[in-house]
C-alpha cells in the first residue's frame, strides 16, 4: 500500500508538472498569436500602401486623360464660337430666309402660343390670416366658414406671381404688342449656341406637357440671366398671354390629431394631401379646444407661393419640411375653377370603396367626413385594366381594352407606385387611390412596401398602420385575379415585412401557385393546344421561400403538388432560386422525398460554377435538415470551390459553420482542401462568429472526429469564451461535450470565462447534462473549483458527508457508466468527495461487473478514477472487476486492458495465480498493438501485481 501511495503522489506530481507545461504552452501560443496578428497588420499597412499607389497611379493616369479631353472641348468650343460668328453674319445679310432657316424654332413657339385659348386671369387680392398670432396680423377679409365637422376654415388669396416681380415688358416698348417672331429672333441673335438650344429645349419640355409654365419660367429666367431680362419679360407676358391662368386653392387643414394638405390646383407635381401627427406639444399650440382651418388660394400656384404657405405650416411646429405624400393632381380646369363641387358629387379620397346608395354610411374619421365631402370632385376611376366592364362586372377581364380614362387612370397609378421610395408615399397611394386598385396595383404595392421598409422600427410602423391594413384588404380582394408572380410578390413581401397575413391566406396564395404550375393549356378552336402560361422560377423560389421563413406549413398534398411539378424545371432555376427552394422546405420541415432531391443534386452539378459561397452554404445546410445526403462528389466539388471563393469573404464565419454542421450531419467528410481553408480562416473571422456559428462548428468538428489545427482551435475556443455571458444550457453542455471530444484544452484565461457560465447555469442543466459536463472537466483535467463541482453533483451524493457516513439513495440510482464517469472526473479533477459517496459509486461498479452488464470503457473510467483517489477497496470488489475485464476479450481495447491493470497495482490488488495468469495472457496478445510507453507501464503493473518473469515483446 505504501509502494501504491508513493506512485499515487508520484502521478499527482505528474500531473501538476504536466498542467505547468501546458500553461507555458499556452503563453507561448498566446504570445506567438499576438505575433501573428502584428505581423498581419504589417502586412494589412503595406498592402495599404501598395493600394494608395495604385490609386495614385490611376489617379494621375484619370488626370491625363481629362487634361487631353479639356483640350478637345477647347478646340470644340473653338469651332463653335466660329461657326456662330459665320451663321450670325449670314443672318443679317438675309434677313428673309432667316425664318426659313429656322422654321423648326418657330414652329416651337407657335406651338406654345396657340396651345390654348386665351382666358381671363383670376382675381387678385390680399393675404389673410385667420388663426391669431399663427400667420400674421392682417385681419381676415371675408367671413369666417364652418363645415358641419367642427372645422374652422378662412379663405386667404394670393396675387399672381411672376418670375421678376414686375409686370412683363414687351420688346417693342413697354405694354406695347409682343410680336413671338421677334422675340425669338432677338433671343436668338442675343443668347449663346448653348444657352439657345437650351431654351429650345425648355419650350419642347412645355409642348410635351412634361413640366409646369412655372417650371418652363424658372428655367428660362436661368437661361436668360440678369443681363437678358427683357427677353425673360418678354416671354412670360407671351405665355400670360396665351396660356390660362386657373384658379387655383390650396387648403392646409388642422384637425384634433392630425394635419391636412390638400391642393385644388391644376398644377402637375404638387401634392394633394399629406395627414401628419400632430404632437401634444404641437396640439397645445393650436390650442386645446378650438380645431382652425386656414384656406389659401394662389393664382397659378407658383413656386413662392407654396413655399409661404409651407413655412407658414412650419411656424406652428406641426408640418414637417419634407411633405410626405406625393401625389400628383391631374384635375380639369372646370373642376378646379369652382370653388364648391356639385352637391350631387361625392369624395372619395378618404374612403377605401365609394358608396353604393345614399343610405351608406360615409367613410373615415367624423373630424374629416365634411371637408371630405366639401373636396373637389374627381373623375370615376375604373375598376380593372381591360375590358367593357372593369372588374366587377361586365365583359372585363384583365385584357387589353377598357375606355381611354380607365387605362390613363390605371397606368398613372403603377406609375406613382414604381416611382415612390418612401413606405408612406405608397400608403398614401393606397388611401386615395385603393378603390382603383386592380391586382397588379395590389401586388406592387406591397413589393415596393417590403423593399423599402428599412429597420425593425419603420417594419412595425408601417405594418401597425391602418393604412396598411387597408391594403392587406385590398390584398384578399384582389387575390383571385393575380398570377403566380403577383401571389409570391404578396408572399415575399409579408415575409420580408415579417407580417403574418394568416394561414388562411397563405393557404389561398399556396393554392394559386399550385393551380398555376399544374394547368393545362387550354385547347383552341382548331383542337390544338395552346401554350401555357409559364411560371417563371424566380415565383416559385420567393413563394416557397416566404412560406418557410413564415414558418407556415400548407398541407402535404399541396406541397407535394407544387414540389412534384418543380422539379422537372430545376434546371432553369438560378443558383439562389435553387437555393431558397430547398431552403424553403428545411424551414417549413417538409421532406420532398428522394425523387426531388435527385432533381436538385442534377441541377446543382450542372450549374455548379454559379454557386457562390452563400448559395453553397445555404443548400448543404438545407439538404441536411430535409435528410437528403448529397453525393460524396457533389459536396466536394462546392466545398472546394467555396475554398477557392476565400469562403465568401465576410460571411465566412457563417459560411463555414453552416457547411461543416452539413457536412457532420450528413456524414459527408470535407475535402482536405476545405478543411485547410477552414484552419487558415478562423483565427481571422473569430471575432465575427456568434453563438450559433460556434456551437455548429464545435458539434461538426466533434461529431467527425477531425480536430482543426492548435491556432483555429484556440481561436474557436476563444471565441466561445467572449460569448460565455450569452451561452445557454444546450450550448454549454454542447461546447463542455466537443472540447472533451477533440481532446482540446482552452487556455486557463478562456476556460475560466467558459467556467463562469457554468457555474452561472447549473441550476438550468438536468442531472444527464451536469454529468456530462463533469465528465468534461475529467478529461480536459479541469478544476473549476470545489464549489462549482459540489453543485454539480449534489443531486448525485447522499446526505452523508463525513468519511463515514452512510450512502444515501442517490447513488443507488446511477448506473455504471455515471458512477464510472464521476469517480474518474473526480479523480482527474483532484477533488476529494466524501468518502461514503466515493464507496457508493465503487460498489456500483462491482455490482454491475457481478451481473456482467458493465460496458468495458465504464470499467476502465471506474477504475482509474479510483486509483487517482486512493481508495481502499477490497480484494473481492477488486477480483470481481479483474475477472469481468478478464471475460470482456474482444471488446476491451489493448490500451484500456494496459489502463486496467494499471489501476489494479496502483489500488494493492493482489490476484490469485488464475487472475494473474488470465490477465498476463491477455497481456502478452495486448503488448504488440500498444506504443512504448504503454508497454512499459503495462509490464511495470504486472511486475507489481507479482509476475515477474514477463519478457519483453
Amino acid at each position: 500500500m505504501g509502494f501504491a501511495t508513493k506512485t499515487a503522489q508520484m502521478q499527482a506530481e505528474i500531473d501538476e508538472l504536466t498542467e505547468q507545461v501546458e500553461e507555458a504552452r499556452a503563453k507561448n501560443k498566446q504570445m506567438q498569436k499576438q505575433m501573428i496578428a502584428m505581423e498581419g497588420e504589417v502586412a494589412e499597412a503595406q498592402d495599404k500602401l501598395e493600394l494608395a499607389r495604385e490609386e495614385n497611379a490611376q489617379l494621375q493616369g484619370e488626370k491625363s486623360a481629362l487634361t487631353d479631353a479639356v483640350k478637345s472641348l477647347n478646340k470644340e468650343v473653338s469651332k463653335l464660337k466660329n461657326f456662330k460668328m459665320n451663321l450670325m453674319a449670314t443672318l443679317k445679310d438675309d434677313d428673309q430666309n432667316e425664318f426659313t432657316n429656322d422654321a423648326s424654332g418657330d414652329r416651337l413657339v407657335s406651338s406654345v402660343l396657340q396651345s390654348a385659348k386665351p382666358t381671363a386671369s383670376p382675381r387678385q387680392g390680399s393675404i389673410l390670416s385667420e388663426r391669431t398670432g399663427a400667420y400674421g396680423n392682417t385681419p381676415s377679409a371675408s367671413p369666417a366658414r364652418f363645415t358641419n365637422g367642427g372645422s374652422h376654415s378662412s379663405t386667404v388669396t394670393s396675387p399672381s406671381v411672376g418670375g421678376h416681380g414686375s409686370p412683363p415688358v414687351g420688346i417693342n416698348g413697354a405694354g406695347g404688342k409682343v410680336d413671338g417672331k421677334e422675340f425669338f429672333r432677338q433671343a436668338r441673335a442675343r443668347l449663346s449656341y448653348e444657352k439657345f438650344s437650351q431654351f429650345l429645349s425648355n419650350i419642347k419640355e412645355l409642348n410635351a406637357h412634361k413640366q409646369t409654365r412655372q417650371e418652363t419660367l424658372a428655367r428660362a429666367s436661368e437661361i436668360f440671366g440678369d443681363a437678358n431680362a427683357d427677353l425673360y419679360a418678354t416671354f412670360e407676358t407671351l405665355l400670360v398671354k396665351h396660356l390660362p391662368k386657373y384658379q387655383s386653392t390650396l387648403k392646409l387643414y388642422f384637425f384634433d390629431d392630425c394635419v391636412t394638405y390638400r391642393s385644388e390646383i391644376n398644377e402637375v407635381g404638387f401634392p394633394r394631401q399629406c395627414d401628419l401627427p400632430i404632437k401634444p406639444r404641437q396640439k397645445r399650440r393650436l390650442g386645446e379646444s378650438s380645431a382652425t382651418l386656414s384656406e389659401g388660394s394662389a393664382s397659378s400656384a407658383t413656386a413662392e407661393g407654396r413655399a409661404k404657405m409651407q413655412r407658414q405650416a412650419i411656424s406652428l411646429g406641426v408640418v414637417a419640411p419634407v411633405v410626405l405624400a406625393r401625389r400628383r393632381v391631374a384635375a380639369t380646369p372646370a373642376a378646379t375653377s369652382s370653388r364648391a363641387p356639385p352637391a350631387d358629387q361625392k369624395s372619395h379620397f378618404l374612403g377605401r370603396r365609394p358608396s353604393h346608395g345614399a343610405s351608406a354610411p360615409p367613410r373615415g374619421p367624423p373630424s374629416l367626413r365634411a371637408v371630405a365631402d366639401a373636396a373637389p370632385a374627381r373623375a370615376p376611376r375604373g375598376r380593372g385594366r381591360g375590358g367593357k366592364g372593369g372588374r366587377g362586372g361586365g365583359g372585363g377581364g384583365g385584357g387589353s381594352g377598357g375606355s381611354s380614362a380607365d387605362v390613363s387612370t390605371s397606368a398613372r397609378i403603377q406609375g406613382e407606385l414604381t416611382g415612390a421610395r418612401d413606405p408612406r408615399d405608397i400608403l398614401a397611394i393606397v388611401d386615395a387611390d385603393g378603390d382603383a386598385f386592380d391586382p397588379i396595383h395590389t401586388a406592387t404595392a406591397i413589393h415596393r412596401i417590403a423593399t423599402h421598409t428599412k429597420g425593425d422600427a419603420t417594419r412595425e410602423s408601417v405594418t401597425s398602420s391602418p393604412s396598411f391594413a387597408a391594403l392587406m384588404d385590398l390584398v384578399r380582394a384582389n387575390l383571385g385575379g393575380m398570377n403566380a408572380q403577383g401571389l409570391a410578390n404578396v408572399a415575399w413581401a409579408c415575409a420580408r415585412l415579417d407580417h403574418s397575413p394568416g394561414a388562411d391566406l397563405l393557404d389561398d396564395i399556396t393554392a394559386g401557385l399550385e393551380r398555376e404550375l399544374t394547368a393545362k393549356p387550354p385547347a383552341t378552336k382548331g383542337g390544338r393546344a395552346a401554350k401555357a402560361r409559364e411560371v417563371k422560377p424566380q415565383a416559385v423560389s420567393n413563394m416557397v421561400w416566404a412560406l418557410g421563413s413564415l414558418r407556415h406549413r400548407p398541407s402535404d398534398e399541396c406541397l407535394a403538388s407544387i414540389f412534384s411539378a418543380v422539379a422537372p424545371r430545376l434546371r432553369d432555376f438560378r443558383a439562389q432560386e435553387l437555393t431558397n427552394v430547398v431552403l424553403g422546405a428545411a424551414h417549413m420541415e417538409y421532406v420532398p422525398g428522394d425523387a426531388f432531391n435527385a432533381s436538385v443534386f442534377d441541377a446543382v452539378a450542372t450549374n455548379v460554377q454559379s454557386f457562390e459561397g452563400q448559395e453553397t452554404s445555404n443548400l448543404l445546410w438545407a439538404l441536411a435538415r430535409v435528410g437528403a445526403r448529397a453525393p460524396d462528389e457533389l459536396v466536394s466539388t462546392l466545398l472546394e470551390q467555396s475554398a477557392a471563393q476565400n469562403l465568401g469573404g465576410m460571411a465566412s464565419a457563417l459560411n463555414l459553420s453552416q457547411c461543416l454542421w452539413a457536412c457532420a450531419k450528413m456524414g459527408v467528410a470535407p475535402p482536405e482542401t476545405y478543411v485547410k481553408a477552414v484552419d487558415a480562416e478562423l483565427p481571422r473571422c473569430a471575432a465575427r462568429l456568434t453563438t450559433e456559428s460556434v456551437d455548429c462548428i464545435l458539434w461538426a468538428l466533434a461529431t467527425m472526429g477531425a480536430p482543426l489545427g492548435a491556432d483555429a482551435m484556440d481561436a474557436l475556443t476563444n471565441s466561445a469564451a467572449r460569448l460565455a455571458d450569452r451561452m445557454d444550457a444546450e450550448m454549454l453542455v454542447k461546447t463542455h461535450w466537443a472540447l472533451a471530444r477533440l481532446r482540446h484544452r482552452p487556455a486557463p484565461g478562456d476556460m475560466q470565462q467558459i467556467v463562469s457560465a457554468a457555474r452561472r447555469l447549473v441550476d438550468e442543466l438536468p442531472a444527464d447534462d451536469r454529468l456530462t459536463v463533469m465528465h468534461a472537466w475529467g478529461v480536459l483535467r479541469t478544476n473549476p473549483g470545489d464549489d462549482v463541482i459540489r453543485a454539480y453533483t449534489a443531486d448525485f451524493r447522499g446526505e452523508g458527508e463525513g468519511e463515514d457516513a452512510p450512502a444515501g439513495a442517490r447513488e443507488s440510482e446511477l448506473d455504471g457508466d455515471q458512477a464510472a464517469k464521476l469517480l474518474c472526473a473526480y479523480g482527474r479533477t483532484r477533488h476529494q468527495p466524501p468518502g461514503a459517496h466515493a464507496a457508493a459509486l465503487a460498489n456500483r461498479l462491482v455490482e454491475e461487473a457481478a451481473e456482467g452488464s458493465l460496458h468495458p470503457g465504464a470499467a476502465v473510467l471506474g477504475l482509474w478514477g479510483a486509483s487517482l483517489l486512493d481508495m481502499r477497496m477490497s480484494t473481492k470488489q477488486l477480483d470481481i472487476l479483474a475477472r469481468n475485464a478478464i471475460s470482456q476479450d474482444k471488446k476491451l481495447a489493448p490500451r484500456s486492458l494496459a489502463k486496467i491493470v494499471w489501476a489494479l497495482a496502483a489500488l494493492g490488488y493482489d490476484p490469485t495465480p488464475k487472475d494473474l495468469a488470465a490477465l498476463k495472457d491477455r497481456s502478452a496478445h495486448a503488448m504488440p498493438r500498444l506504443m512504448a510507453k504503454d508497454q512499459e507501464a503495462l509490464r511495470e503493473a504486472l511486475a507489481r501485481l507479482g509476475d515477474v518473469q514477463i519478457t519483453r515483446a
